[in-house]
């Protein structure tokens, strides 16, 4: 495992990268302080393919875990969404000191955050992403949204997560469409920003296929050191981390 940290001054928070992170997630929680209620947000498949073990893992840890689950799709990330995810909360008797993970992509993690930002005017987060995308990219920086009137990310919020957990053992379970997503990500924050990992992606990634275990682990690293570092040089998006919208 290794770890990024986004300094933030007292919002700072680890970004813990490698392979069988979703064990040691409870034990991670623990030390930040949290016990009793936690939820999770994820979606339908991310939820049987790793979201059931992690609420089994929590559960047995002593935790007392809710999973709420919205269907992915950007038509999804909305105000009606999020509406109904408050009253879930409300029904679970979620407090201001309940942590709500969220246990998927880019998608959920817009969701799941401005969730967490604007309920009890805000409860802990945490990420917990699980594509190659949100782990290079969406899932750091808190950036926190819901599409409206047709129009994407414009009702939103700055809220950084306590901890994200970038398990790169659940990549392996991505459709090579997902991979390209995230590997062209990963090439745009080399491009703009390291010199060397644009070098070291030239001479190691020749396809998808390319990237094993070792791969994973050292692209999301560098890419979250990359992320971490103009977030913390520019959180509202004011100047500096406008680099980031290169590409899009």
């Amino acid at each position: 495992m290794r770890t990024v940290r986004a300094e933030l001054g007292a919002r700072s928070y680890d970004i813990r990268v490698g392979a069988g992170l979703l064990a040691q997630a409870a034990g991670w929680l623990k030390e930040l302080g949290f016990d009793g209620k936690l939820v999770i947000i994820t979606d339908p498949m991310v939820k049987r393919l790793h979201g059931d073990r992690l609420a089994d893992d929590l559960s047995a840890a002593g935790f007392n875990v809710i999973s709420l689950v919205v269907a992915g799709g950007e038509a999804n990330k909305s105000l009606d969404n999020a509406a109904r995810l408050y009253r879930e909360l409300m029904s679970f008797f979620a407090e201001r000191s309940t942590p709500i993970l969220a246990v998927g992509g880019g998608i959920i993690g817009d969701l799941a955050g401005f969730v967490a930002s604007t309920y009890l005017r805000g409860v802990p987060f945490v990420q917990v992403p699980t594509t190659l995308l949100a782990q290079v990219d969406a899932g750091i920086g808190g950036k926190t949204a819901v599409n409206h009137g047709d129009i994407k990310n414009n009702i939103g919020t700055f809220y950084q997560p306590r901890l994200v957990i970038a398990d790169t053992d659940v990549l392996k379970t991505l459709p090579e469409a997902e991979i390209l997503n995230g590997l062209a990500e990963v090439i745009k924050s080399a491009a703009i920003a390291d010199k060397d990992f644009f070098t070291f992606l030239e001479a190691n990634l020749k396809d998808p296929g390319s990237v094993d275990a070792s791969m994973r682990e050292e692209i999301v690293f560098r890419c979250a050191r990359i992320k971490a570092g103009i977030v913390a040089a520019d959180e509202r998006d004011l100047g500096q981390r406008h680099i980031l919208n290169y590409g899009h």
